[in-house]
This record gives C-alpha cells, structure tokens and sequence, in this order.
C-alpha cells in the first residue's frame, strides 16, 4: 500500500469525503468489469459496485493491510456481493445443446475462430466460473489472492481451475463436431 493510499485510507476512516473519492477513482472500474464478468448484465455490475463500495467503505475499520491488498480486499467484498446477488436471482442456466450457441468455423481466420469458440464457450460456464478464470488469466492474480476474494484455499482453486479447463476443452470439441 502506497503512502498515499495509507493517507487516503485513514481519511476514510475519518469520514473525508476526498478520500472516499480518491478510492472510487482508482478502483471503480475494476469493481465494475470485475462484477460485469460476474453477473453478466450492467445495470446489475452497476448496481452491485455501488453496494460494493457502500459496503467496503462502511467496514473500512475491518481492513487489515496484512491480509490483503486493498484491492483484493475490495474484490471479496464484491465477489460476495455478486454470490449473493446471483443467488437471489438465480439465473437460468443454458443447456449445452442449445444451438444458438453453435456457430460454424470460418475457416480463413483460424486464430480469431479459435479465440471465438473460445468466448462462446466461456459465456457457457456459469457466472462463478467465469469469475475465477477472469481473475486467474486475465486480471492474473495468484491463487493465494483469489482464495482470498473467493474465501477458499488455493488448492481448492486449482482443483476447480483444471475442472473448468477439461469443461471448457470438452465445450469447444462439442462446438467442432
């Protein structure tokens, strides 16, 4: 944690209202496309960054910068906001043979088709999925962090992680055929 940060985050502590935007400035676009990635719908990402910070910066006094950064801090408290947000909601799941998710091949691009069959299949994984393989390859965050956001432990994480490589695998062959 910066100096700054530190400076920032004992304001916020102290209820300066500055410091509260100097935290939404530097991490609300994380938030949001972090919860986007999660919930899949942007009124609902908008609305469940807005309970995000309501919520991080009403238990600011919990934050211990030795156990986490503030920003990974900050995604547990969004990543459980999305959980319980997706279990009130309950979203449809999608069957595997539903057709509207098979596309053809275009053979001329075979990069950009295999980067293709790629997204389809990862909007085929449930919300949860997608979030640990979002925060795993694309934000590249250590297992140790996200077990941490996702308050479980990183071999648990790995585990979950070659299960959702063989369903993805397994989604893109099933595509091919």
């Amino acid at each position: 944690m910066t100096d700054l940060e530190n400076e920032m985050l004992q304001a916020v502590r102290h209820g300066k209202e500055k410091a509260y935007d100097y935290f939404l400035g530097r991490y609300a676009q994380e938030v949001l496309r972090f919860l986007l990635q999660t919930v899949g719908n942007e009124l609902d990402a908008e609305e469940l960054a807005q309970d995000t910070f309501v919520k991080a910066f009403g238990h600011i006094g919990s934050y211990d910068p030795g156990q986490a950064s503030f920003s990974t801090w900050l995604r547990r408290i969004a990543w459980n906001t999305a959980v319980n947000h997706l279990k009130r909601k309950r979203l449809p799941t999608v069957s595997l043979d539903d057709d509207a998710f098979l596309h053809k091949a275009d053979e001329a691009e075979p990069e950009r088709v295999e980067l293709e069959q790629l997204d389809r299949a990862l909007e085929r994984l449930r919300p949860l999925e997608r979030s640990l393989i979002q925060l795993y390859y694309y934000d590249e965050l250590p297992l140790k962090d996200i077990a941490y956001i996702m308050d479980s432990n990183p071999l648990a994480l790995a585990n979950r992680l070659k299960r959702i490589r063989k369903k993805l695998y397994n989604l893109i062959k099933e595509e091919r055929k």
